[in-house]
């Protein structure tokens, strides 16, 4: 453009020329141009690559071909440091895939609970991005340790995710509870089944009666074979250990 200034000494033309440079996106693989090099720098390191996408200059690598990709930005952009929506744009824009989670199983039993009672399942996970995977039970004798699963909790790509069987929540026969998975692309359920210990008269659990008379059974028999018991004894004790446990199979 042209300056025209008017003054005592005369009129004047000022030509000038205005550049307008942006300053580049740097990150600590260099400096990122275009979607694929933001894209192998969320791969590398996510925590720089979600302060970056919230940055002021990174709509300037909505360029050329890239810019039909701008309004999923601005969009997405909104919501401040959210790590949810980096992962969707990279998603939409079609640079990485949204991470499938895969449990082990689908479907546990579990017999003679007692107290509380603990064991745990697998989910692997395939792809990369944002991990963050909600379980709650739909069951008050079953439990979760936890009830957010991030990327801190897997190894790799498994995960191990313990749970717990409350048996003063259970009732007589077997006890149906689901945990449930979900996050904002996936849902799933694994099924677990569960009866807790029955109970003799005295509140022993019937299996652990049941062991303790065999033990004596065979201690007996060992007392007889060493002559510590007299053949007699030794056959009324059995018969009656005998009819008890008998007893005690009907029951179970």
């Amino acid at each position: 453009g042209d300056i025209y200034i008017v003054s005592d000494s005369g009129e004047y033309y000022l030509p000038y020329v205005i550049n307008i440079h942006y300053s580049a996106l740097e990150g600590t693989q260099g400096t990122i141009k275009n979607l694929f090099h933001f894209t192998n720098l969320a791969q590398s390191n996510w925590e720089e690559a979600v302060k970056l996408f919230y940055s002021k200059g990174f709509i300037k690598l909505f360029e050329g071909n890239e810019r039909t990709h701008l309004d999923k930005y601005l969009g997405l952009s909104r919501d401040a440091s959210s790590e949810q929506n980096v992962d969707e744009f990279l998603v939409a824009v079609h640079k990485k895939q949204a991470i499938n989670y895969i449990p082990e199983r689908t479907n546990y039993e579990f017999q003679d609970v007692e107290g509380i009672f603990g064991s745990q399942l697998t989910i692997q996970k395939t792809g990369w991005g944002y991990v963050n995977l909600h379980v709650e039970s739909d069951s008050a004798f079953l439990r979760v340790e936890k009830e957010t699963i991030s990327d801190d909790d897997f190894l790799g790509n498994d995960c191990s995710i313990p749970f717990f069987l409350h048996e003063e929540h259970m009732h007589a026969g077997k006890n149906y509870g689901k945990l449930l998975f979900r996050n904002s692309t996936q849902s799933f359920e694994v099924v677990v089944i569960a009866e807790k210990a029955k109970k003799s008269v005295a509140g022993i659990s019937i299996n652990q009666e049941q062991r303790r008379l065999q033990w004596k059974l065979m201690k007996n028999y060992v007392a007889f074979r060493t002559k510590q018991m007299a053949m007699g004894s030794w056959v009324r004790e059995s018969m009656k250990i005998t009819e008890r446990l008998n007893v005690l199979d009907e029951k179970n």
